[in-house]
């Protein structure tokens, strides 16, 4: 069910929704995601689902900067600023 996910000091340009997880973009192009894990789909390595918002870090985004995110039903996406 729809919550608030508190991002404090955060500016976020960007959200996109799956069925059961969000994502969060900010102005400095990290990502933040939360809710359901079941698919890998909040891009932490783990299947355990996460009620805060925690940014994506690891190899996957290699500490890219994001320019847009998206998600399906239970998958996540997102663009870096080289393309």
């Amino acid at each position: 069910r729809p919550s608030m996910v508190p991002l404090s000091g955060v500016i976020v340009k960007q959200v996109a929704c799956g069925e059961f997880h969000s994502l969060m973009l900010t102005v400095q192009g990290e990502v933040f995601a939360c809710g359901s894990n079941v698919h890998g789909q909040l891009g932490n390595g783990k299947t355990k689902p996460s009620e805060q918002a925690e940014k994506v870090t690891g190899n996957h985004l290699r500490s890219m900067p994001i320019r847009s995110i998206a998600a399906g039903a239970q998958s996540s996406m997102a663009l870096s600023i080289g393309g």
